[in-house]
């Protein structure tokens, strides 16, 4: 779950906000209304609780690999619901819906390659956070 809210995190503060200012619009954008709580209170508050206050929950191979799950099915649908809509390239005003930019060439293999980046994506965050975890538990054990 931090996994998952973190990723819709980096996604607004790394592609979305940015794609606004280049478009005209504000950073903060993606932060107004109840995007506030969604894009950035939820995401913060869940990385911060992991990071200093999930010390007894363990990991293991299994629960690894369950964790992928969830990313893996939006992974899917993501793919999927823009291979349905995209149409044609952004340059002949074709695309119909198209919810972060991503796809824009509506290539079968960049569908393929999306997904994979969604899965190895969510893989390395996690790693970076099991990491960070293990390394604050360890500094305040220490003190």
């Amino acid at each position: 779950a931090t996994i998952s809210v973190a990723i819709t995190f980096f996604v607004v503060v790394f592609f979305l906000s940015p794609s606004r200012v280049a478009n005209g619009g504000s950073y903060f954008d993606m932060f107004k209304g109840p995007n506030f709580f969604f894009h950035l209170i939820i995401p913060v508050m869940c990385m911060i609780n992991f990071l200093f206050f999930e010390r007894e929950t363990t990991f293991t191979k299994k629960l690894f690999f369950l964790d992928l799950i969830p990313i893996l099915l939006y992974a899917i649908f993501y793919a999927i619901n823009n291979s349905l809509h995209l149409v044609g390239s952004e340059q002949d005003g074709k695309i119909t819906y198209d919810w972060y930019g991503f796809l824009s060439t509506g290539s079968p293999l960049n569908m393929i390659l999306m997904i994979l980046l969604f899965v190895a994506i969510t893989i390395a965050i996690g790693f970076v956070f099991l990491f960070l975890r293990n390394f604050i538990i360890k500094k305040t054990k220490k003190d």
